[in-house]
């Protein structure tokens, strides 16, 4: 009998990353979804075409390649499957991990930010990282450089938990450089992804990721982003999903932090100390949570971890493939939904159909973005609803 993983797999390339799959989420099942003749109902015609494709070979040797590397296969229907997954219109009907982590834990808190962090940014965030995980949480990030290094690596040297969201396939060797971290994460914890064991890195695959990061915690918390950081995007799948938004505070005249003071003049929440955070729900959580842990961090290894992280960054010829939101490659001062439709024309033209299926955002909301992106001139409108960017 055919390991019923193997339908949940083909589902999922079928649907694509990130699709959004409200419709039909609540009566989901992968086999008997495997044995319908025709899906007229809910899908654009090329993903029908693509559900109509039953050959398993691709979702079988990506079975396989778990298996090889030790990844754990974790499903829709699995019972550790997370639930603030399931409140997504978009949910991975897959993830894919290494290491261990219980991805139900109710006591998560993201921390997200720059990947050319500041000393300021990295030397705060992994003494509230340490902090954090001393008081009971596990820290979720990104895995990538800068803030989300920081974080991570401040929860593990407090003994203390991390939980990594990767924009990538966990066997793709994605920042070489951040290989001993990867490893200690899932040592201390877990890497997970929605995306099969090889699948690239690129620049619609953070975005679609970032949603996941949001969704395990109970708040996120961004330290320095500029107007255009990826980090906005997650504070956005955060604020959707109802989830407390936190920002630690920088200068009001540089332009790495104006992305975090945009946050706490549309009402985020301030972080100056580890208590900002910890009184926002120690109460209830009061098995998990212990304030005086959290205030007793004696952790002095704040430095340290600067010049690891800064070390890292400054290597030669060995270039992040996280998004970069730098003026010669993105317009400026575009919204967080309008930047996920820019950049679903990275490959080149695209039809409308296709742009919701890749942002996982409805018609109506994909036609407002383009009608502002085309107004600016960022980007063109060709025959048969495509569209294409203006560089």
């Amino acid at each position: 009998m055919m390991n019923r993983d193997v339908y949940w797999v083909w589902l999922q390339s079928a649907l694509g990353y990130g699709a959004n799959i409200e419709k039909v989420k609540n009566s989901l099942d992968a086999k008997e979804f495997y044995s319908q003749s025709s899906y007229e109902q809910g899908f654009f015609p090329r993903r029908r075409e693509k559900l109509m494709d039953k050959d398993l070979s691709a979702a079988e040797k990506i079975l396989t390649e778990c298996e090889q590397s030790g990844f754990k296969v974790i499903t829709y229907e699995s019972a550790e499957y997370p639930k603030s997954f399931r409140e997504l219109s978009n949910p991975p009907l897959v993830v894919y991990m290494s290491g261990e982590a219980d991805l139900n834990d109710k006591v998560m808190i993201g921390i997200v930010g720059a990947r050319k962090a500041s000393k300021y940014s990295v030397n705060v965030v992994s003494q509230l990282s340490a902090s954090l995980a001393k008081g009971g949480f596990t820290i979720v990030s990104g895995g990538a450089l800068g803030v989300d290094s920081a974080a991570h690596t401040g929860a593990i040297l407090a003994g203390g938990k991390t939980v990594a969201v990767l924009g990538c396939g966990l066997g793709y060797d994605y920042l070489k450089s951040n290989k001993n971290l990867r490893e200690s994460i899932s040592k201390n914890g877990a890497l997970i992804s929605e995306f099969p064991p090889l699948y690239p890195p690129g620049v619609s695959t953070f975005p679609i990721r970032n949603r996941l990061i949001a969704s395990l915690s109970l708040g996120v918390v961004v330290a320095e982003a500029s107007m255009r950081s990826g980090s906005l995007i997650t504070a956005a799948c955060a604020s959707e999903q109802g989830r407390d938004i936190f920002a630690i505070p920088g200068g009001i005249y540089n332009e790495s932090f104006q992305g975090v003071n945009k946050l706490l003049k549309d009402g985020a929440k301030a972080v100056y100390s580890v208590d900002d955070i910890v009184n926002e729900y120690y109460k209830k959580f009061p098995d998990r949570i212990d304030p005086d842990k959290a205030h007793n961090n004696d952790i002095t290894f704040a430095s340290d971890v600067y010049e690891a992280v800064k070390s890292v960054q400054v290597k030669k010829h060995e270039q992040s493939l996280d998004i970069d939101f730098s003026p010669d490659n993105y317009p400026e001062n575009l919204s967080a939904k309008a930047q996920l439709v820019y950049d679903s024309m990275e490959f080149g033209e695209i039809q409308v159909n296709d742009i919701c299926i890749k942002t996982s955002l409805p018609l109506n909301e994909v036609l407002s973005e383009l009608t502002m992106l085309e107004l600016e001139d960022y980007v063109e409108s060709l025959p048969g609803k495509r569209y294409k960017q203006k560089r």
